[in-house]
């Protein structure tokens, strides 16, 4: 976005998830006590340069919904999928990788966001 200053404390988190694979809640992990196949969650991420360009290599064909946020780096053992976003897409992106697709130029990805913090000066 316009007037964006990287944060050394910061960093994007842009993955590409297939468009029909269950949302996050009923997914669940190998340990799971619930009767059923087990649901593995695919994510693919992206090398992200200095500009905010980025890349996410050997994609197999489909159609995928790309997730991008700008985020306080998270703690040690933390996911950061769950971090919440300072910066964060405007509408879900589909990207639709056919098998001899290439190289697909999305263009600009529009931001907002998330939260304002408005200080106030200590009253006396």
């Amino acid at each position: 976005p316009v007037g964006f200053q990287p944060q050394p404390d910061c960093l994007w988190h842009v993955v590409l998830i297939p468009a029909d694979q269950p949302p996050r809640s009923v997914a669940r992990s190998g340990d799971s006590a619930s009767p059923g196949p087990e649901l593995r969650v695919l994510r693919l991420p992206a090398i992200v340069d200095a500009g905010g360009g980025f890349a996410i290599d050997a994609v197999e064909p489909g159609t995928y919904e790309l997730h991008a946020k700008w985020i306080r780096r998270p703690a040690p053992g933390q996911f950061a999928g769950y971090t919440p976003g300072l910066l964060e897409q405007v509408r879900p992106l589909r990207v639709t990788v056919t098998p001899d697709s290439g190289p697909i130029d999305l263009g600009e990805i529009p931001l907002k966001a998330t939260a304002t913090k408005v200080t106030s000066p200590p009253k006396n």
